[in-house]
């Protein structure tokens, strides 16, 4: 005897865009009905989207099996169905690109995929459980510091919420997991003498100097710096203002500009135009900070540490430093403060004695 037709079969329609959409064809109680899986395959021009359209076709396969499951209201082995579930790691990229990540925190997703491909390349979908879970927080953790763990758990997390939400698993096994205690973590930044020194000192990469000492001179991050296009800088009275955007809160700013701060932008461009052409390389910036004669371990991020401590330094109230950062809460800003009353403790204590 023949295998019975399946009731729920994978469908693709082609879209005036050129890509290819799938769907799922349900045919239940002699009605039919059809549900996007708003996935889409791209025209494969390279490896990669080949790859991408690969691992695209074997989600839409799983979810179409996890149909049946639920149409049956049993617990049913796909395999019986000539389905497989996809690996782990090929889910985790689907995900990353179904949520359209952010420039900001693609690294960290890239990361933590990593990770799930050396912890467990092969293990599928239908495997992941408690212990699985259990396993993959250790290996990490040995591998990171707390915050960081934190941080790539958080994203498997956010991998398995949505597995759950497209009903490939029962139930989230992460759920109401204790992730590793968030460590405080050290805040390196620049004094004043040790700025005038950079900014005497050259720089083979001119760009990465301006960029920096912009950052130092206003506290944005690198992702907001490199964003900042010549349309967002506009002149309000007799200040310099930046109406932007950030990148990590996606909460809108403005921010008036020191007239050096000013300076560090060059000749004005198109408004569509970048103010920073910069590729920021971690090595160029501490060779620089090491011919400027600082031995601090500093980043780009430092800039911004840099500017929240010499504004408190310079006796700026709290509030108008947590505005001027852009922090929701002025508990984050409270942390710069108590940097400075540790350097204060520190001047005290070279008076020699009398």
């Amino acid at each position: 005897m023949g295998k019975s037709k399946s009731p729920i079969q994978l469908r693709q329609r082609m879209r005036a865009s050129g890509n290819i959409s799938l769907y799922l064809d349900i045919y239940v109680n002699g009605r039919r009905r059809c549900e996007s899986l708003k996935l889409y395959l791209v025209p494969e021009v390279t490896k990669a989207d080949r790859e991408e359209n690969r691992q695209k076709l074997a989600l839409a396969e799983t979810i179409r099996a996890q149909r049946l499951i639920e149409l049956r209201n049993r617990r049913y082995n796909l395999n019986d169905e000539g389905v497989a579930y996809p690996t782990v790691a090929d889910y985790f990229a689907i995900v990353c690109k179904r949520k359209n990540i952010k420039i900001k925190t693609r690294e960290v997703w890239n990361c933590t995929l990593n990770f799930l491909r050396e912890y467990a390349p092969k293990t599928t979908l239908d495997k992941v459980d408690d212990k699985w879970v259990a396993g993959v927080c250790n290996y990490i953790v040995a591998r990171v510091s707390n915050n960081s763990a934190r941080t790539y758990l958080a994203k498997i997390n956010a991998m398995l919420r949505q597995a759950v939400t497209d009903k490939i698993l029962l139930r989230n096994p992460m759920q109401g997991l204790e992730l590793p205690k968030r460590e405080e973590t050290h805040r390196e930044y620049l004094t004043i003498e040790e700025l005038r020194a950079l900014s005497t000192t050259d720089c083979k990469d001119k760009s990465l100097k301006r960029a920096f000492l912009f950052s130092c001179l206003t506290g944005l991050r690198y992702s907001d710096v490199v964003g900042l296009k010549w349309g967002d800088v506009r002149q309000q009275g007799a200040f310099t203002r930046i109406v932007y955007r950030q990148q990590k809160t996606q909460k809108q700013e403005y921010l008036d500009l020191s007239p050096q701060a000013v300076q560090y932008m060059g000749e004005r461009g198109r408004d569509n135009e970048s103010v920073f052409k910069v590729s920021y390389i971690h090595d160029k910036l501490l060779i620089w900070a090491r011919a400027a004669g600082i031995n601090k371990h500093i980043t780009f991020h430092s800039g911004r540490h840099t500017f929240a401590v010499m504004m408190l330094d310079l006796g700026v109230d709290i509030y108008t430093v947590s505005k001027m950062l852009g922090h929701k809460d002025i508990k984050t800003t409270q942390i710069y403060a108590e940097l400075l009353d540790k350097r204060k403790q520190e001047a005290v204590l070279r008076i020699p004695e009398i």
